[in-house]
């Protein structure tokens, strides 16, 4: 049993440091738990069933060893006992750690498939010198729209996919090697915010349903409703996980998908695909109206469930969807995924963005140190982040250099699987915003180049002044037609935002590109 000193807080007091007033306290604790006289035999002797009295210095002595040992237990707590480990049904499979041979959850360069490595273009003869080196073919894909053939390898028990890639490359050293990359949809993006769970409606087609803050992110760009017949011709790409092809935002759109799962995959939930392609391609008399709802919409589904249950993709699934771009003759890419640097994605952009496709790719919601995020990073790619109502920077966006421009990102109302609308954040959703402005730029001008497609819209500069890390150029702003300029005639130079910021509206260049001009 614990003892009790009297004294209300006996940890903070010192044994030497005892006052008289704790001494007298001592002594009539003493005194009164001293037996009753009528407690003792006449010879003096306890009656049976009594515990001896208790000498006032043994008294004294058990204090002080209490109030020492509080002391130390104050500054050294003892471990408590953990909490019983949940039951198997209970585990999150998103935080269990994943079997050997799958990716940590976390992107980074270390983020690869370990057990496998990817091939380009290997010959017959390179195929029987990897499996004589313990190496096993688990699938050939034939790439011919982006001038690739993809063997991917299995490397022999034991070994990592970055000892496998070194060997391969100390013996074949002609050929070209990497490791199998893995991408993940932004998490912060993808989970939505607390408003979205609490706001979600039944999807519903009326008379142009668009009220309240719904369209806030329509009207923050000044999108007007006559620009979405612009870029009728235009083949517009979105590369995502799947999508809620049920949904009545999407009843009369005539959408091509396609799906480039692995077959031994889980397809992953259709949310995050279903809310980014709404803000392009929704019908416009419902709640959630797409911005180019006119134009040819090709959806590559590339996602799936990984064995820890993360929603992911790998570079031989991202190629393939590039591939089915290119022979669809898809001239623009919308791209709300990030992983690292990876060579063969790299090398596949470039070749198409040379060809003449424009890529749109959302900067990521890693936070404003963290490094940048592939693919927007690549320099060919508009890297996009995202600003709130008020216009300021989204708290979870990342930074960098490589940051391009800025769109609304913040709570924007978009579809939700289970014909649901309802809000949801992060950089994912302003991406869609600059494709549709870019869609609309391309029709105007003809450039499909990045710089000149820069230069080409106009943008409310935001924070410090000229092209920064945080926001880039600013603001992306809509045109005012297909035809006219940069923004309406009516809109002043000077804008004050809903936050009492001043933002500048730059003028973009309006002249067409020269007929046979390289675009």
């Amino acid at each position: 049993m614990e003892l009790r000193l009297p004294d209300p807080r006996p940890e903070t007091i010192r044994p030497a440091e005892r006052t008289e007033r704790q001494e007298a306290r001592d002594d009539k604790w003493t005194q009164d738990d001293k037996l009753p006289r009528e407690d003792k035999r006449p010879d003096g002797a306890e009656k049976p069933g009594r515990k001896p009295e208790r000498r006032e210095d043994e008294r004294r002595e058990d204090g002080r060893r209490e109030v020492e040992q509080r002391e130390v237990d104050r500054r050294d707590p003892k471990p408590r006992a953990l909490p019983p480990a949940p039951t198997a049904s209970k585990v999150n499979p998103a935080i269990v750690r994943p079997p050997e041979g799958r990716t940590l959850p976390s992107i980074g360069n270390g983020s690869y498939l370990k057990s496998e490595v990817l091939a380009l273009n290997l010959s017959p003869a390179a195929v029987t010198r990897a499996k004589s080196l313990g190496f096993t073919v688990a699938s050939t894909s034939n790439m011919f729209h982006i001038g690739s053939s993809v063997t991917r390898l299995t490397a022999p028990l034991g070994m990592d996919a970055v000892q496998a890639n070194t060997l391969l490359r100390a013996e074949m050293p002609s050929d070209e090697f990497s490791l199998n990359r893995v991408y993940r949809i932004y998490r912060s993006a993808d989970g939505g915010t607390v408003r979205q769970a609490a706001a979600s409606v039944p999807a519903v087609i009326g008379s142009g349903a668009c009220r309240s803050d719904h369209c806030a992110g329509r009207q923050l760009i000044r999108w007007q409703d006559g620009l979405g017949a612009c870029s009728t011709a235009l083949r517009v790409g979105v590369i995502d996980t799947d999508v809620d092809l049920a949904h009545p935002t999407f009843a009369a759109h005539k959408l091509s998908v396609a799906n480039f799962v692995p077959q031994d995959r889980q397809t992953a939930p259709k949310g995050h695909g279903t809310g980014v392609l709404a803000i392009l391609a929704g019908n416009v008399k419902s709640g959630t109206p797409g911005l180019i709802p006119s134009s040819e919409i090709y959806v590559a589904s590339v996602f799936f469930k990984d064995a820890a249950g993360e929603v992911t993709t790998d570079t031989e699934s991202v190629l393939k969807a590039l591939n089915w771009m290119s022979a669809s003759k898809v001239r623009l890419v919308n791209m709300s995924f990030a992983g690292p640097k990876d060579e063969l994605v790299r090398k596949a952009i470039a070749e198409m963005n040379g060809r003449g496709v424009v890529f749109v790719a959302a900067a990521g919601n890693d936070g404003p140190t963290a490094g940048p995020s592939y693919p927007a990073a690549y320099p060919e790619v508009i890297a996009v982040t995202a600003v709130n109502k008020d216009l300021r920077n989204y708290h979870a966006a990342s930074r960098g250099s490589h940051i391009d421009v800025a769109a609304p990102g913040v709570d924007i109302w978009t579809a939700i699987p289970g014909s649901l609308e309802g809000y949801r954040s992060g950089t994912s959703y302003a991406a869609p915003f600059v494709t549709a402005i870019v869609a609309t730029t391309i029709a105007r001008t003809g450039h499909y180049q990045k710089d000149r497609l820069l230069s080409a819209m106009a943008t409310m500069d935001l924070g410090p002044p000229g092209r920064d890390p945080i926001y880039g150029q600013g603001l992306l702003v809509a045109p005012d037609s297909c035809h006219g300029g940069a923004v309406a005639d009516a809109a002043p130079n000077v804008y004050e935002s809903a936050s009492g910021w001043t933002v500048i509206i730059s003028k973009a260049s309006t002249t067409p590109a020269p007929v046979g001009s390289k675009k």
